[in-house]
């Protein structure tokens, strides 16, 4: 996650409040580390359960501001897709506050992609990618845009392999439809939209085409905007024209019909400039919708994640 502007005037939530090291969380193991935020399994003495805690240092007042940000946006709980938030705090004894939310077992689109390095097949894909569009109607309706839609940001729990359970994280970047555009880039370069590259104002539209990524990656196991430069990812966003869907490259049996929308949909997503986008979520969903079922009975849906790849 990039660092996040915000205003002098934001607070810390209300019920933050001191704690000592021990005094209520005892940390499990270390689950990832970036920059001056960490994120650990910890275990909730007081509740009797696992949470996740992120740690951030308070010697980057962005970053802080992002962890309050998310905080606030965790506490709405705007979807049920979101983790369930317990508390915003600080460390007494030290410089850093912290996030307690819901921990959730399971393993993130990223993880998936690494183990499926040349994709799943289309109906999973579409099948992930629908649940993350629901999550996103319940965000975009309740006036907020994510900015920080990837692979990474997206859980699958170990459920059984039940549809319709799928998580989104981290919205330390999320802001308001109406927010002013910020100064420096947010996101992450091989995901965000051309208009988060040039620091302009985000809209709907930009999550969509972030998403519109993470389906391509998914169907082929590669994110063409993606470059070990760091700089040359972000100019990519902005010059680099997106590909079209390779056939030959997915994993499955796929109808013409079914791959000429498929294709097509892709497109719309990750068009550079967004008047030329879907308009919203709704209009992404439909058209994933219309792709039709997956070919195996639906009685076999609920199994879906259990079938091999």
């Amino acid at each position: 996650m990039m660092q996040l502007v915000a205003t002098s005037q934001q607070r810390i939530p209300a019920n933050h409040k001191p704690l000592r090291p021990g005094e209520r969380y005892k940390l499990l193991h270390k689950i990832a580390k970036t920059g001056t935020t960490k994120i650990h399994l910890a275990f909730d003495v007081d509740q009797g359960h696992d949470v996740i805690l992120k740690v951030v240092s308070r010697e980057n007042p962005d970053v802080i501001r992002a962890l309050v940000n998310e905080a606030r946006m965790l506490e709405k709980r705007i979807s049920m897709s979101f983790p369930e938030f317990y508390e915003y705090g600080e460390l007494s004894s030290s410089d850093f506050n912290f996030i307690a939310m819901e921990a959730i077992p399971g393993r993130n689109l990223s993880d998936l992609i690494k183990m499926n390095t040349a994709g799943v097949t289309w109906w999973k894909a579409v099948g992930y990618v629908r649940e993350v569009g629901q999550a996103l109607k319940d965000l975009h309706e309740g006036g907020y845009v994510h900015q920080d839609i990837k692979p990474a940001n997206i859980i699958l729990p170990d459920n059984g392999g039940s549809l319709g359970s799928i998580r989104l994280i981290d919205l330390g970047l999320a802001c308001g439809i109406d927010a002013v555009a910020p100064k420096i880039f947010l996101g992450t370069p091989e995901y965000a939209s051309p208009e988060q590259v040039k620091e302009k104002k985000t809209s709907v539209r930009s999550d969509i085409y972030s998403l519109g990524i993470v389906l391509f990656e998914l169907l082929t196991g590669k994110n063409p905007m993606l470059d070990k430069n760091w700089a040359r990812s972000l100019t990519n966003q902005l010059i680099k024209p997106f590909p079209e869907l390779p056939r030959e490259a997915l994993v499955g049996k796929l109808n013409d019909v079914v791959f000429a929308r498929l294709r097509n949909i892709i497109a719309g997503m990750t068009a550079k400039d967004p008047a030329d986008r879907p308009q919203n979520i709704d209009i992404v969903l439909e058209a994933l919708g219309e792709l039709g079922p997956p070919p195996f009975p639906d009685s076999a849906l609920k199994y879906i994640r259990l079938l091999p790849i």
